[in-house]
């Protein structure tokens, strides 16, 4: 796919995707499963509490899934294709920051 703007570096792109990929589809879901899995601890999200109750794993990968989705279909649309470098970053950042704060929290949780 071309990239409508030079602004818009694909290197730094593809490495924000990385991350966000990492620590919100990788490290966000295990820790969020763990905490589901506990006997201890309670998921605090109604949506992912809800979805897991009624499908297992599949529910948060599901979610998660839907997430990136969103953002991927953001950042083609107005990111590459328009050459808006706000979404062009900010869905992958926002997924990077979502996942590392929701990670820690859970990792804090499980501790």
């Amino acid at each position: 796919m071309a990239v409508a703007d030079a602004r818009v570096s694909v290197s730094l792109l593809v490495t924000l995707w990385l991350v966000a990929l990492g620590a919100y589809g990788v490290g966000d879901t295990a820790t969020t499963l763990a905490v589901f899995a506990s006997p201890v601890h309670q998921e605090l999200n109604p949506a992912v509490g809800a979805a897991v109750a009624r499908f297992g794993a599949a529910g948060v990968v599901a979610l998660k899934l839907l997430a990136v989705g969103v953002c991927a279909g953001l950042t083609l649309r107005w990111g590459l294709r328009d050459g808006d470098r706000l979404f062009a970053y900010g869905p992958p950042s926002l997924l990077c920051v979502l996942g590392v704060a929701t990670t820690l929290g859970n990792l804090a949780i499980l501790a």
